[in-house]
């Protein structure tokens, strides 16, 4: 929807602060961030996230910014990737 993997080829990284579409139907030049149920944005966002851990170099850092109606479950998808230090809400 808002990216695309070829797009994602970068050097691995020690710091990113990606900023994910929120699912709250903003429009972005005629492309709304809405899906079409919670389950359905979970699904891209995990799968998105993946592609960003596996871009941190091993000691690397993710900042992460996230509407609050979906912050529990970007923390339990993380959770499985990486040690959260913390949590600025």
């Amino acid at each position: 929807m808002f990216w695309n993997r070829r797009q994602f080829r970068i050097k691995p990284l020690i710091w990113f602060s990606p900023t994910p579409p929120y699912n709250i139907g903003k429009n972005f030049n005629g492309l709304r961030d809405r899906w079409s149920n919670q389950e359905a944005y979970c699904n891209w966002i995990t799968r998105w996230l993946d592609l960003c851990v596996k871009k941190l170099k091993p000691k690397g850092s993710l900042y992460l910014m996230c509407a609050t109606q979906c912050f529990a479950q970007l923390d339990i998808i993380l959770q499985k990737h990486l040690t959260i230090l913390s949590r600025i809400v």
